[in-house]
């Protein structure tokens, strides 16, 4: 069996479908790189719903899990779990094909300010991942 190949994996405020159109049938609305606490609002942060959307290829059935974690400043290697969603199963079929999803991930908690990383995950291994940084 061929390795899931991935070709985007991207953060956003809101994803919307629309399946009368099956090639592209998602929207993807405020796409996240960085992020602020609303006016009044201060760390922690809970309940910060998100949505993930990945484009990939395999064939098959998959499952995968997307792990959030706060990447220490000074060490890029040194990182805090914070949470994980899955596992998300994706039925590729028996022939290698493109396949698109948009998985939302309630509740996202940002304990603090800092770097986090949205990483996708199939088994123990990181097959992509997309930073944002929480600002102060």
């Amino acid at each position: 069996m061929e390795p899931v190949i991935v070709h985007h994996f991207l953060v956003c405020r809101r994803a919307t479908s629309d399946f009368s159109q099956p090639d592209n049938p998602y929207s993807l609305h405020n796409v996240v790189f960085q992020l602020s606490p609303e006016a009044g609002e201060a760390y922690p942060l809970d309940g910060i719903d998100l949505w993930v959307f990945v484009r990939f290829e395999g064939e098959d059935e998959h499952e995968f899990w997307v792990d959030v974690v706060r990447v220490a400043s000074d060490d890029e290697y040194e990182v805090e779990e914070i949470t994980t969603y899955g596992p998300l199963i994706v039925p590729f079929g028996h022939a290698p094909r493109t396949v698109i999803r948009a998985w939302y991930l309630r509740g996202v908690p940002f304990p603090i300010a800092g770097v986090y990383e949205f990483r996708l995950r199939q088994g123990s291994e990181i097959i992509a991942v997309e930073t944002i940084r929480l600002e102060e």
